[in-house]
């Protein structure tokens, strides 16, 4: 055991310290689903710089995520009548959920607390419009594809969760984004261990999982 260094004798909780970068968590979206995808990161800057978010949109090709037995040009009929009738990919759509926005993400606004967050981050106007309307996948006829906008921060969680134990081995928190291109974007990261339950937060105590819960 450490010696404890301090007037109080207090015995310090251990914490893991990481520094994430955006090629990494694409590499790892991208280990995980089998194939690679083309995706861009955008930092949306909020009250301050240090109260950002970063966003990340990717695009699937169709043949990646459509099951094999669906036509082109039933991708086109479908989506012009009901779009929930794509016969998907079962495994894909396993592997995007945890990283997904909720579906209903349009009834944020109705939750002011939440607002609040999001607001903080700079999700806002324009920007939370965005997220709402590509939260589920869109298909793009012209170049036979579909957009999705993913949640960098739970791609994080998923890559510090331990494979025997399917958790987070500690509370992890969000201690700020840098970088000023989407090459240099990196997330640092705290996991603090000896506390109970696992839960991710962000930057001056904002939970994530609360702002982006099922609502």
């Amino acid at each position: 055991m450490n010696t404890i260094i301090n007037k109080a004798m207090i015995q310090p909780i251990p914490t893991d310290r990481y520094r994430i970068s955006s090629t990494e968590v694409i590499k790892y979206l991208q280990d995980q689903l089998g194939f690679v995808v083309d995706y861009d990161f955008t930092r949306w800057t909020g009250i301050s710089p240090d109260n950002s978010y970063i966003r990340l949109r990717i695009v699937i090709a169709h043949d990646d995520i459509v099951a094999r037995n669906t036509s082109r040009d039933y991708v086109d009929k479908v989506l012009e009548e009901n779009a929930a009738g794509i016969r998907f990919k079962d495994n894909v759509i396993n592997t995007l959920k945890p990283f997904m926005y909720p579906l209903n993400m349009q009834d944020i606004r109705n939750k002011p607390e939440q607002m609040a967050r999001f607001e903080a981050l700079g999700i806002v106007g324009p920007r939370l419009d965005e997220i709402i309307r590509y939260s589920k996948l869109t298909y793009h006829r012209e170049t036979n594809s579909f957009g999705l906008y993913l949640r960098a921060e739970r791609i994080i969680a998923d890559m510090l969760t331990d494979p025997n134990t399917g958790v987070i081995n500690g509370d992890m928190e969000i201690l700020g984004v840098f970088g000023t291109t989407p090459e240099t974007f990196r997330w640092e990261v705290a996991v603090t261990r000896n506390r109970s339950g696992a839960s991710a937060t962000g930057h001056t105590g904002i939970s994530l999982d609360q702002i982006f819960a099922t609502i």
